[in-house]
């Protein structure tokens, strides 16, 4: 069918939603024919955008799609669209700000001006700039008072990557942007792939009561002092009420990126970045959410430090110690020094009848991965106090 066809039969269809739908990955080189069946297919949603609901865009050189994602598109109520080369001539109105209906919202790698805003309605936002050109990625406030224009915003992702310095902000000095906005229907924030200052502008610069997932990925630079002395509000107010709200506690530490999640039903927060000195992280959550973390009753622990490393389990040594109420304890593998930690926290081997002082005295399930790594003095204390169930399963 010809593409004056299907413009004729879309004209005669009277008055019906549309949907537009074209993929192609970025890796994807179009032959002639393909060329011209997308370049068809691009000006035919262009020129109905006015009709269309639901929008998937998917092209490897973004400079095609320009027009469409600049169309009016009033009826508008979910879009994704993405680009595998961000070769656009300037950064995107985007469709016009006629999109008035428009709730769900998925961009990647494509610019977009800032200064006009999103659509009001916005409810849901995934917002990714891994590719794009320094000059076209937004800045830590940009994205803060673009958030003024949607106030009903209930889930946002930013995605940001290495070369995400998001207008290279000065460190810590997110006074100057004036006062917190206020995004009482917010309950699901992700950053990821960002420095930390940014991601500490963006959380500071948004009060959200109602927050019940929190997610920050951070791996351009290392954690510092400085994001624990002066935490984001969002950040503190986060971890606290997933902490009462759940009781599963998971951290996974080593020479990669720690990451610390509070999991549940009700709350979330995870948190992932590489930690100079995961001590200091550890005394910061124990100094922070004390009584918080003395009624957790489940605690999932992977530790993956090297033999030789000078920063070991006992990092984790501050925060174990303000579990005081863990019933069930889950450690998925054996590490270099793990064992004589743990073993430091089950308990000690004096003061009690059993021959064993326990640090965690309500605990009530252990399991231990890959059993034959674990040193006797762990074996030996936990066969005095529970008889395996059996012995042979590994745990």
């Amino acid at each position: 069918m010809t593409p004056d066809a299907i413009d004729y039969m879309l004209r005669k269809s009277g008055e019906c939603d549309l949907a537009f739908r074209h993929l192609v990955t970025s890796g994807d080189e179009l032959n002639s024919a393909e060329t011209r069946y997308e370049s068809d297919f691009l000006e035919l949603s262009t020129l109905h955008m006015d009709r269309c609901s639901s929008l998937t865009i998917g092209v490897k050189y973004g400079k095609r799609m320009e027009a469409l994602i600049r169309s009016s598109a009033p009826r508008l109520r979910e879009a994704t669209v993405f680009a595998g080369v961000p070769n656009f001539s300037e950064p995107a109105h985007l469709f016009g700000g006629h999109a008035e209906a428009l709730e769900d919202l998925m961009v990647s790698e494509v610019p977009i001006r800032w200064d006009l805003g999103l659509p009001s309605k916005l409810r849901r936002a995934d917002l990714s700039f891994r590719s794009l050109q320094t000059a076209q990625i937004p800045r830590a406030q940009d994205i803060v008072s673009a958030l003024a224009s949607y106030p009903e915003i209930e889930a946002l992702r930013i995605t940001g990557g290495d070369r995400s310095v998001l207008g290279g902000e000065e460190p810590w000095t997110v006074g100057a942007h004036g006062p917190q906005l206020k995004l009482p229907r917010l309950r699901k924030l992700k950053l990821e792939d960002m420095t930390m200052n940014v991601s500490y502008l963006i959380q500071a610069g948004i009060h959200a009561p109602g927050l019940r997932v929190l997610e920050l990925k951070e791996r351009s630079t290392e954690m510092d002092g400085q994001f624990l002395r002066r935490p984001a509000p969002i950040l503190q107010d986060t971890i606290r009420k997933a902490l009462h709200h759940n009781k599963l506690f998971s951290i996974a530490a080593g020479s990669g990126p720690t990451v610390f999640q509070i999991l549940g039903e009700e709350r979330h927060v995870s948190l992932s970045f590489r930690c100079r000195d995961p001590a200091e992280f550890s005394d910061w959550l124990a100094n922070q959410f004390g009584p918080e973390l003395s009624s957790v009753t489940e605690v999932h622990l992977r530790v993956s430090y090297a033999a030789a490393s000078t920063v070991g389990p006992h990092s984790l040594r501050r925060l174990l110690e303000s579990l005081d109420d863990v019933e069930r304890l889950i450690c998925p593998s054996a590490s270099a020094g793990i064992e004589n930690l743990l073993a430091d926290h089950l308990g000690t081997p004096h003061g009690t009848s059993d021959g064993w002082h326990w640090s965690w005295p309500m605990i009530k399930h252990v399991e231990l991965y890959d059993s034959w790594r674990w040193s006797d003095l762990v074996l030996s204390m936990l066969r005095s106090r529970y008889q395996p169930a059996n012995p042979g399963d590994g745990k």
